[in-house]
């Protein structure tokens, strides 16, 4: 299986995948933050829990126009990774 997250450079890329696609996209980027807090330090669970709606959210929305509020500043960890 070929990673998905390196092609994608904004929200605009998640628009044509399918849902699998998706899904691994959203794997990948739980992944990312795994790795990366694991180097630095930090918190896992409001960003682990976020990343299936952070990328179904990109993949319908028209973002940054549409605007996406998060109630945590944890929970937009995976729009950033």
């Amino acid at each position: 299986m070929t990673d998905l997250l390196p092609a994608v450079a904004g929200p605009q890329d998640l628009h044509d995948l399918t849902d699998d696609q998706l899904q691994q996209v959203a794997q990948e980027v739980r992944e990312h933050i795994i790795d990366t807090v694991g180097e630095i330090g930090g918190h896992f669970g409001a960003n682990l829990g976020a990343c299936e709606i952070a990328v179904a959210l990109h993949s319908l929305l028209d973002s940054p126009r549409d605007k996406i509020l998060w109630d945590v500043g944890h929970q937009a960890y995976p729009t950033r990774s």
